[in-house]
């Protein structure tokens, strides 16, 4: 019969737990970490990149641009948008030709909410002055040689006098003006002028 020799610690009949494994070393804490890391964040990120390489991707924006073009010429589209549009209009004349018009309403709800927003809102009118004077700017900067073009062919289309008529037309009142306030300064000028000299003379 075989003996089995016990330890000073051990009581027969009982299983003794094997001792503790030593400590994992920095590297594989690391290895472990970075691991469970990719798992947890690595799949958004890769899908992040992917994307991006696919908006990046000259080839593709072109296969979708081509594939668009593609589908907007397709008769079956142009046929579907035109009964679209068909129906649209046909159901907006209907409901504009009725006493009760929810579109006219509807209209005239959102500009008198503009116009008491307008009236009761004096940032918003700066706002708006500032955003349309803006626009106009660059309009006429943009278009500044268009514009001149437009006046120097206009001009020359209504000739010599064809301009001083509409000068006048447009600013017969302020040449009025103009024409007697120089004839009454003129004369009350050279009044105090000659009286000037003959007082001198006297003195």
């Amino acid at each position: 019969m075989a003996e089995t020799s016990l330890g000073r610690d051990e009581v027969p009949g009982q299983t003794v737990e094997a001792p503790a494994a030593p400590a994992a070393s920095g590297s594989a804490d690391d290895d472990a970490f970075n691991e469970l890391r990719s798992l947890i964040v690595g799949p958004e990120r890769r899908d992040l990149r992917a994307l991006e390489a696919h908006v990046n991707d000259a080839a593709l924006r072109t296969r979708v641009e081509a594939a668009k073009a593609e589908l907007l010429a397709a008769p079956a589209l142009a046929a579907l948008l035109d009964d679209a549009a068909g129906a649209l209009t046909r159901a907006l004349r209907a409901d504009l030709a009725g006493p009760h018009s929810e579109v006219a309403t509807w209209l005239v709800d959102r500009l008198d909410r503009a116009r008491l927003t307008l009236v009761g809102d004096s940032a918003v009118r700066r706002e708006i002055e500032t955003w349309v004077k803006a626009q106009v700017g660059a309009l006429v900067e943009h278009h500044h040689a268009r514009i001149a073009a437009f006046i120097e062919n206009g001009v020359r289309a209504l000739g010599p006098e064809g301009a001083v008529r509409l000068i006048e037309e447009h600013a017969g009142d302020d040449l009025q003006y103009i024409r007697v306030n120089g004839t009454v300064v003129g004369g009350l000028a050279g009044g105090a002028i000659y009286g000037l000299h003959l007082l001198l003379r006297w003195l």
